[in-house]
């Protein structure tokens, strides 16, 4: 079990499968002066994450989120108090564990991706490849620096679908925290134009992203050794034995994010859990 389902896992389940991180109740109404004087103006729609309150009752207002997190020298201290909270809470999931995510949360919106914005220059219109999700995505509007080229709301099974399109053209989903340990989006990209894969796998920075639940295990006498899985891997965790012809998975580089499944024409690729692995299943 890795530390951010030890910390934030319900029954022994991962931390991005736990219906009570989606609740988001660090948002709260902004007081009127009325309220001030009574004490009223808590919201109870945001404290428990209720989106069809929300609609009824109001936008949303400004949450108590500290920004002082971007001083330089305030963030090395953080991340040296708290290492804990950011390792574990950014981790590569497969497609099915993201699409389950999508039952789990609300709203739930396609926004574009900065790292794409940032080392492309790809353009707005084409550069929604990352997801956000919770009340704060009502109030976007506030950080338009942050939600560049706004968002796109989805239903559940449009977001469904969206995350299934971008996996078949070999994107890796991270699952991420925004105000520990609230689940609030899905980083949906690749090497090396993903600072968190970069940050992780070129500067061993290990609470930037951390390894899967699974490991991708290929069946040796199925294998043709058509290579189509190398073209997906974003991690060199897949090599082709030269005297067999077949691809064999190095269980020490894989994250398991599946992508190595979605092409194999002989689907001889499965995923097994990294903790049934005595060799790997300590390393996150």
């Amino acid at each position: 079990m890795c530390e951010g389902c030890e910390m934030y896992g319900k029954d022994g389940g991962y931390w991005y499968l736990n219906p009570e991180n989606f609740a988001r109740r660090i948002y709260k109404w902004r007081k009127t002066a009325a309220d001030a004087k009574t004490g009223a103006g808590e919201n109870p729609a945001a404290e428990a994450g209720d989106a069809s309150m929300i609609g009824e009752m109001g936008s949303m207002a400004a949450a108590n989120i500290d920004m002082k997190v971007l001083d330089p020298e305030q963030y090395t201290r953080r991340v040296a108090e708290e290492g804990k909270k950011f390792r574990g809470l950014a981790q590569v999931i497969m497609l099915e564990e993201a699409q389950e995510m999508m039952e789990l949360c609300w709203p739930i919106t396609a926004m574009t991706c900065a790292c794409r914005r940032q080392t492309k220059g790809v353009k707005d219109e084409e550069n929604f490849s990352c997801m956000g999700m919770g009340p704060g995505m009502y109030k976007w509007e506030r950080w338009p620096q942050i939600y560049h080229g706004g968002v796109q709301f989805l239903t559940p099974d449009e977001a469904k679908s969206f995350l299934a399109k971008l996996n078949k053209i070999g994107l890796v989903h991270i699952a991420e925290t925004h105000g520990a340990p609230y689940t609030g989006g899905i980083c949906n990209c690749e090497m090396p134009l993903c600072s968190q894969l970069r940050a992780r796998l070129e500067h061993d920075v290990p609470f930037s992203v951390n390894k899967g639940h699974y490991l991708a295990e290929i069946d040796p006498e199925a294998c043709t050794g058509c290579l189509q899985c190398m073209t997906r891997c974003h991690f060199d965790a897949l090599h082709l034995h030269s005297g067999t012809r077949t691809v064999a998975v190095d269980a020490f580089k894989c994250f398991g994010c599946g992508n190595c499944r979605t092409p194999c024409p002989a689907d001889c690729i499965s995923m097994v859990e990294r903790v049934e692995v005595p060799a790997v299943k300590d390393m996150w």
